[in-house]
């Protein structure tokens, strides 16, 4: 089985010599030099450039100007930080944002996940190839969850729709989407048992065929992603916070899979079909 950085690349947007711009929300620059220090053991070292917010305002005008590929903000040691991340992403809301928590915060960093943050990371943890693949995937999700948007708000209708289905595939068929995050959560449960077990299983097929359920019915990225929110909270109301690490690692790439499926699934039917507005 591919590692998960090579699986991740198959639907990678990025080029090798791509920089990602990550702001840093940052008062005293402690996290600055924190991960300064970090991402000087990474070979990919070149591949980012550091801006610093000294404050949340500082953070949000700077976040006026479309250049930020990520943000990297500080949680602890309070749930204050979990308030700045709410402004934050009511600002922004498509850009990726990894949290940044103490070791016994984790918990916190789970609901920073559950609030809007794309991942988090533990400061005490916080090295150079962890960093990095943690940056480099929250920008690849933004990206492809961009090219989804774009594929599904352009595929065509079939014959007899009227157009786009406009309300949320869970509020639309909610009998369908529960078993759809059944089916999605399955998938994340054989991944963890291969991770842990060696136990294996026809995941990319089943990830496949989930795949071609969910682009039957028209699903964008905010269903793909209500999917995977609904599927991780039911294991965390089922699983401690050491089997939560294994979900939180196998969902990044899975997630990111699901996408990259629809993605060439819409492409493909948007490519057979009419275009909009053609005769």
């Amino acid at each position: 089985m591919d590692a998960p950085e090579e699986r991740i690349a198959a639907f990678s947007s990025l080029s090798p010599g791509d920089t990602l711009r990550v702001l840093m929300v940052d008062a005293d620059g402690s996290v600055t030099s924190r991960l300064t220090s970090a991402l000087e053991g990474s070979a990919e070292r070149e591949r980012f450039a550091l801006v610093r917010a000294a404050s949340l305002e500082d953070t949000l005008e700077r976040l006026r100007t479309p250049d930020i590929d990520v943000v990297l903000l500080p949680i602890f040691p309070s749930e204050q930080g979990l308030g700045a991340l709410v402004t934050i992403r009511a600002q922004v809301p498509t850009l990726p944002i990894i949290v940044l928590c103490a070791g016994e915060d984790e918990p916190l960093g789970l609901k920073a996940v559950q609030l809007g943050a794309t991942d988090y990371l533990i400061a005490e943890r916080l090295y150079g190839t962890l960093a990095a693949r943690s940056l480099r995937h929250a920008v690849e999700v933004a990206r492809v969850r961009g090219v989804l948007a774009r594929y599904h708000a352009e595929w065509p209708p079939s014959p007899g729709e009227a157009g786009s289905r406009p309300a949320p595939l869970r509020a639309a068929f909610p009998d369908r989407f529960a078993e759809l995050a059944r089916d999605y959560g399955g998938i994340l449960d054989g991944a963890v048992e291969l991770v842990l077990l060696r136990r294996p299983a026809d995941l990319e097929e089943r990830l496949r065929r989930l795949a071609g359920a969910v682009a039957d019915l028209r699903a964008g990225p905010r269903d793909v992603v209500e999917l995977h929110t609904v599927a991780m909270k039911q294991r965390e109301a089922e699983h401690g916070a050491q089997r939560m690490k294994g979900y939180m690692a196998e969902g990044r790439v899975r997630l990111l899979e699901l996408m990259g499926h629809l993605v060439t699934l819409y492409r493909d039917r948007w490519l057979e079909g009419p275009r909009p507005g053609a005769d």
